[in-house]
């Protein structure tokens, strides 16, 4: 949707800004993307827009972020959390993130292990607390038990 919104709004291979209340294309170079003209692409994806503007979601992201990045640095063997909303990184002091990202896996949370210190995570932006906390039980045990 975002290159085929991109393509029929923009006409251009820009970008997209946030310019006096509306969206408002930069436009770099030429020629238009493949995705040009279309049409129910584009009112997909501005009815998206809309409904996160509308909703303030994005306010809950960030402050759902914020609180799970102070949680995650509280568990042992956590080096240091880093990221912005809900795209998050956790650093570890030892080199276990692929066995936690295997544990997290066995016990139904997926997590991006993608280097030996380092797990990613990128809930949806409509994770609720219950997922929140389901996450976080089920992490810090993972951690734990790998930690043994």
């Amino acid at each position: 949707i975002a290159s085929a919104c991109g393509a029929t709004l923009c006409d251009s291979g820009g970008f997209w800004q946030p310019r006096a209340g509306f969206w408002h294309c930069v436009d770099l170079f030429r020629p238009a993307a493949s995705q040009q003209h279309q049409d129910a692409a584009t009112a997909a994806a501005l009815a998206v827009i809309e409904t996160i503007e509308r909703s303030s979601l994005l306010k809950r992201v960030s402050a759902v972020g914020v609180e799970l990045m102070a949680d995650l640095a509280l568990i042992e063997g956590v080096k240091s959390v880093r990221g912005a909303g809900l795209l998050i990184g956790i650093e570890f002091s030892q080199p276990i993130a692929k066995k936690v990202a295997l544990k997290c896996q066995k016990n139904g949370v997926l997590v991006n292990g993608n280097s030996e210190t380092v797990i990613r995570i990128a809930p949806p932006l409509i994770v609720t607390d219950r997922d929140v906390a389901k996450f976080l039980k089920v992490f810090t045990e993972s951690v734990h038990e790998v930690q043994k």
